[in-house]
């Protein structure tokens, strides 16, 4: 939201902001469930084409959303009967992710 405010605004592409924005995401993961905003900033500072800030924040993710439930394993929170949602939520994510290229291949990325 900040963006719209400020459409111009931009961070400089450099090693300490690519650590401040990466901690600062990461904690707000960990502790709130979410850091996509600071992420999003974070990313644009580099000029990535669509594609590669797409996939360098789903990688970001899933070493997130992965991190997390291994922690969520061994802290009890997944038991046998969660297993039966796993696969079909594989297939979900990659029919999203399927539906989602297309929908970028056809944006224009400004």
């Amino acid at each position: 939201m900040f963006v719209y405010f400020k459409p111009n605004f931009n961070l400089k592409s450099n090693l300490t902001n690519s650590i401040i924005g990466g901690s600062v995401s990461g904690f707000l993961a960990g502790i709130v469930g979410t850091g996509g905003a600071i992420r999003g900033v974070s990313l644009l500072s580099f000029n990535l084409s669509a594609e590669a800030f797409i996939a360098s924040s789903a990688l970001i993710d899933l070493a997130v959303d992965f991190t997390r439930a291994v922690s969520y394993y061994f802290n009890g929170y997944i038991h046998v009967h969660d297993y039966k949602v796993i696969l079909p939520l594989f297939l979900i994510a990659g029919i999203g992710t399927f539906i989602g290229k297309r929908i970028i291949n056809k944006l224009n990325q400004t």
